[in-house]
């Protein structure tokens, strides 16, 4: 909606009290489109674009506003999604610390691994010295009594598609320590039932 030739008296009947009269007075607008905010076929909001008294009139047609409308509703959407997700996200982080529970996901066609922060504390290592191979890189950290246990398991739990779960040791990289973990995964596959990846 475009509303033009707005006089000055029409300030005191739209202003909500002094400093909002002083505010519109200080604009001087003579125009201004009202175009609201969709997102899914729902207005969630509205925006107004004042025209200063003195400047050309707002010279968009219909057709451009809604898109405006629709395009600004989609990103305070987007934004809105944005900070849900990082909300979440930092909830399950905080969960997981918690519970000493550590997330990967191996990429296998690519063989690239990575871990999330709780997993590189686990393995006693950081980002910087742990280079994401499995086929490479993992391995150091596995016990070397139960290398080909733990890689056994991984081929078959990719090849016969059914979840992926071991009990091993493994060395931790700054002391050297033995310790134990059990690692869950199940793996994705594409289409053709090629594997993509492993989630764990």
């Amino acid at each position: 909606v475009i509303v033009e030739d707005i006089p000055r008296e029409a300030y005191e009947a739209a202003a909500v009290d002094s400093k909002h009269l002083e505010l519109l007075r200080a604009l001087d607008f003579s125009s201004v489109a009202i175009i609201p905010l969709r997102s899914r076929e729902k207005i969630i909001g509205v925006l107004n674009i004042a025209n200063s008294r003195g400047r050309n009139r707002i010279a968009v047609g219909p057709k451009f506003l809604d898109d405006l409308g629709a395009r600004a509703g989609l990103a305070l959407e987007n934004s809105k999604l944005f900070e849900r997700t990082k909300e979440s996200e930092e909830r399950l982080e905080l969960a997981l610390t918690g519970s000493g529970i550590g997330l990967w996901e191996w990429q296998i066609s690519v063989d690239q691994l990575f871990f999330s922060d709780r997993c590189l504390d686990i393995f006693g290592t950081d980002r910087a010295r742990f280079k994401n191979a499995f086929l490479t890189d993992f391995q150091r950290f596995i016990h070397p009594d139960d290398r080909v246990r733990v890689n056994e398991a991984v081929t078959k739990s990719v090849q016969t598609k059914q979840d992926y779960s071991i009990e091993y040791r493994f060395i931790r990289e700054d002391d050297g320590k033995l310790g134990w973990v059990h690692a869950k995964g199940k793996t994705y596959y594409d289409e053709a039932d090629r594997p993509l990846r492993m989630l764990g």
